[in-house]
């Protein structure tokens, strides 16, 4: 609720090897004086404490879901940039990854055009325009869905992350897909991986994220905004880390 040794708290921090997640609430007059009619904790300007945190490489959350979603994006090997390559199964939700990588400065990284001819001549229809993100609405073979991100993932000179978006948990058990193979690939491939592969699933229900939780053993998401708002505080806190670690304070 208060941060009574803010001096060594952001020394310590600026300091760490490890990241650090912090998430403090009394940040409005309201919660300010129930924080103190209780605890007797002294307000601190928030906007002073967001611009501290940052300073510091600390990474902020407001609450436990965003908390994980940041800790499940650490798991991952670090992120060396903002170029992302988004592989959509729909046009909708193509549109959504370009809005969210727009919100938040990302830049979607360009694919070489061999690889696009070559992902091309997968499809049966033919009729969309590829480019990232990675539209493969009109390829049901998993197959190659592996075998794309098996290329992508090569490219660290073209992509700093990849984000998988979505897959719906109702077609976990449908007869066009086994899905079952890509999540073994992608929990195999992360351990070796040079950069992020994020995976975002669609639950619609309980049931469904207790049947993600058994069958895939890699962090995975279950919301496109909260998957890039995570990944862009994680990456912001890495890239203070970096650039203390090349210039460090005298």
């Amino acid at each position: 609720e208060s941060i009574s040794r803010a001096r060594e708290l952001i020394k310590l921090a600026a300091s760490a090897s490890k990241a650090i997640i912090i998430q403090k609430s009394n940040t409005t007059h309201l919660s300010q004086s129930i924080a103190k009619s209780h605890t007797n904790a002294l307000s601190s300007d928030d906007k002073v404490a967001d611009a501290a945190f940052r300073q510091a490489g600390i990474i902020r959350v407001r609450n436990i879901s965003e908390l994980l979603n940041c800790v499940k994006i650490l798991l991952l090997p670090p992120i060396k940039g903002d170029r992302l390559v988004c592989i959509a199964v729909s046009g909708g939700t193509a549109v959504m990854a370009v809005d969210e990588c727009n919100r938040y400065g990302l830049t979607l990284a360009t694919l070489p055009k061999t690889f696009l001819n070559w992902v091309k001549g997968k499809c049966r229809a033919g009729v969309i325009s590829l480019q990232n993100p990675l539209d493969l609405g009109d390829i049901h073979d998993l197959n190659i869905h592996i075998h794309i991100i098996e290329e992508l993932l090569e490219m660290s000179n073209v992509a700093d992350a990849i984000l998988y978006c979505p897959i719906y948990a109702r077609e976990f058990n449908g007869p066009m897909m086994d899905y079952q193979r890509l999540f073994d690939f992608c929990s195999q491939a992360s351990l070796n991986a040079e950069i992020p592969l994020m995976i975002d699933i669609d639950p619609e229900s309980p049931a469904d994220l207790d049947e993600v939780r058994q069958r895939i053993s890699i962090p995975t998401f279950f919301s496109i905004s909260d998957t890039f708002h995570a990944f862009q505080k994680v990456r912001e806190a890495q890239l203070v880390k970096r650039r203390s670690s090349v210039c460090p304070d005298d």
